[in-house]
């Protein structure tokens, strides 16, 4: 019986025609997409909700052609975002439940950013990226993701896919916060600096789970406007103060715990790492510690880390600038910034990311007991 995805099951190797129609899959991955992509345009999903409904049905509700959005219908069902209950009658299978919004580990917004021009129409430039180094989106837009999509731009005049954006990086920190404060100890510190905090969601959970804590969020004056209602709402305002600034230049002093999540990660060049590492070596006192909450990736390619994280890696390549890297790398980075690094945790899979915890301390003190668990 074959494996998952197609793939054959062990002891029953490939037949030269399966290895031939699993490429093709993947040459003709975009088709996928994009009929996900019209599937959300025209509301199928939300339209179906947990009901069946006939082609004929969804035709009239969609103002569509049937005959063409029936055959449509079939590949959604093909791929699994559809089952195809009875003749011409159709509803979403579990997978097709993730892209209505609002459901427990909803798809949809990660869907609309994915599936939106602004990520895919600089990927068939991928060779730009791989002779150059340099972002193919800004050779094919004229700039880079951040600006385009309204990062720097006045409130009013954001695009609403930046509100996804931004939406998501609050989920995706929430999820991590969760993991971390099952797996970490942050009992004996007293204050803790969130170095590219954003919504101070992180520091936020910190402190909301410690009581006689007090809290930093550290950021770039974009990056920290919805940050004082962020932390009203967790009831820790009183004890969080936010602070505006570029950690390529300094970083609040006063913490004895400072926290970097993906901020790294997006950073391609390691010369602008070293710079945030050293600048927040100079500030943490010799009993403290670095936490870097990030993606790694393997030595080597293969199992547990799943090939959309490859793709993540190669995305960031094409659109957003900044890298994965492996242990060793973040293990480098660290020790030429003046930190020893004391233990690397996995977390459990968050929202459809793989993070580790590198726990760093100060060299002179780096004999010091880990705080992570043993």
């Amino acid at each position: 019986m074959p494996g998952a995805a197609g793939e054959p099951s062990p002891g029953h190797p490939a037949r030269p025609c399966d290895r031939a129609h699993n490429l093709l899959d993947l040459i003709g991955g975009y088709m996928p997409a994009f009929l996900i992509k019209a599937a959300l345009r025209l509301d199928i999903p939300d339209r179906l909700g947990d009901s069946a409904m006939t082609g004929a049905e969804l035709a009239a509700a969609t103002q569509t052609h049937r005959p063409s959005l029936t055959r449509t219908l079939r590949a959604l069902a093909a791929i699994d975002v559809l089952s195809e209950v009875e003749p011409d009658r159709f509803r979403l299978t579990p997978r097709g439940q993730l892209l209505r919004p609002g459901v427990p580990g909803s798809l949809w917004r990660h869907a609309q950013i994915m599936l939106d021009q602004t990520m895919w129409r600089a990927w068939p430039e991928l060779e730009h990226s791989v002779r150059t180094g340099k972002r193919a989106f800004d050779e094919v837009v004229g700039t880079d993701y951040f600006s385009h999509t309204g990062y720097d731009e006045d409130p009013a005049n954001r695009s609403g896919l930046w509100d996804l954006i931004h939406q998501i990086m609050i989920e995706d920190t929430r999820s991590a916060a969760e993991a971390v404060l099952r797996s970490y100890d942050f009992a004996r510190f007293s204050t803790v600096v969130d170095v590219a905090g954003g919504s101070g969601t992180l520091v936020a959970a910190v402190l909301a789970a410690h009581p006689a804590q007090r809290g930093i969020v550290f950021d770039r004056p974009e990056g920290i406007e919805n940050t004082p209602g962020a932390l009203a709402r967790a009831g820790v305002a009183d004890r969080c103060e936010v602070r505006t600034g570029d950690f390529l230049v300094d970083v609040p002093e006063g913490g004895d715990l400072y926290l970097i999540k993906s901020a790294i990660f997006n950073l391609h060049e390691d010369g602008d790492v070293r710079t945030l590492l050293r600048n927040v070596r100079r500030v943490v006192p010799d009993h403290g510690r670095l936490l870097v909450i990030e993606e790694i990736l393997p030595a080597r390619v293969g199992a547990p880390t799943p090939a959309a994280t490859y793709l993540d890696d190669v995305n960031t390549m094409v659109n957003l600038g900044g890298r994965l890297r492996t242990e060793d790398e973040h293990r480098a980075l660290l020790a030429d910034a003046g930190f020893t690094t004391v233990a690397i945790t996995a977390l459990p899979e968050g929202r459809h990311v793989y993070h580790s915890v590198l726990e760093a301390a100060p060299r002179a003190a780096a004999s010091t007991a880990s705080t992570m668990p043993t």
